[in-house]
């Protein structure tokens, strides 16, 4: 059954959306405001909004995206690039996934997939295989595998989360957890 007034529930997904890209709360509050105001004021006009949710979240985004550019120093002049250093000499830090058995290095990750993989009922590790090895598309699996195209995707689905579990599983061992 609507809300009567869908506008208390707008608002409160507005601030969560908001919170999200800026995490300042009464910043988000104060944007969230901002663009109800605006809505309020185009729908006071009689000015018909196809979508009004949709017409309210981009407003909220421009605010937000003018603040962050307020925020941001003067333009940066071809002089300070000087001072930017060359993305080849920058060693990238250690990428970590997190678990439910912990935080876990990439490296760690991908040298356990293999294992995993073999872990997997044959119709999962056709598709995931295939799909990501192989870089077929969907249709090119259903052809190959002689199954629909929603069956491939739910293949696909099952395995990326059989295939996580199994990950999380030897992490989690692996931890001593």
């Amino acid at each position: 059954m609507p809300k009567e007034n869908p506008y208390e529930e707008w608002s409160v997904q507005l601030k969560r959306y908001v919170i999200s890209r800026l995490g300042d709360r009464d910043l988000a509050e104060d944007i969230a405001q901002e663009a109800l105001s605006r809505l309020w004021l185009r729908l006071v006009e009689g000015d018909p909004l196809h979508n009004p949710k949709s017409w309210l979240f981009r407003i909220a985004h421009n605010l937000a995206v003018d603040v962050v550019r307020r925020r941001l120093p003067a333009a940066i002049g071809i002089e300070a690039l000087g001072g930017v250093p060359d993305p080849a000499s920058v060693v990238p830090e250690e990428e970590w996934f997190r678990t439910r058995g912990g935080d876990v290095p990439r490296a760690e990750l991908l040298r356990r997939v293999p294992a995993a993989l073999d872990g997997l009922a044959g119709p999962y590790r056709e598709v995931l295989v295939g799909h990501y090895r192989d870089g077929l598309t969907c249709q090119q699996l259903a052809a190959r595998e002689r199954i629909s195209l929603d069956n491939v995707k739910v293949r696909l689905h099952r395995a990326r989360k059989h295939l996580q579990a199994v990950l999380e599983r030897q992490c989690h061992e692996a931890s001593g957890l």
